[in-house]
């Protein structure tokens, strides 16, 4: 969880992406809401994932839901 704290207080486009997935929003849905390409959500959840030292994106999702 420290790593998410520190990573939470950056406040990047990795994190708004992360969060809108662990919400179910698709892809296509996330690029829609952040004015993004949809190609790019694919490496902004790959970072995420590395950033907060998960290994897929139910780790991710569930990081981001339940971290305070």
């Amino acid at each position: 969880m420290k790593r998410w704290r520190s990573w939470r207080r950056s406040r990047n486009v990795e994190l708004d992406v992360a969060r809108l997935f662990a919400r179910g929003l698709s892809n296509q849905e996330i690029a829609q809401r952040l004015f993004l390409g949809e190609a790019t959500i694919k490496p902004h959840l790959a970072a995420a994932t590395e950033k907060l030292g998960v290994t897929n994106r139910v780790q991710l999702a569930v990081v981001v839901t339940h971290a305070p």
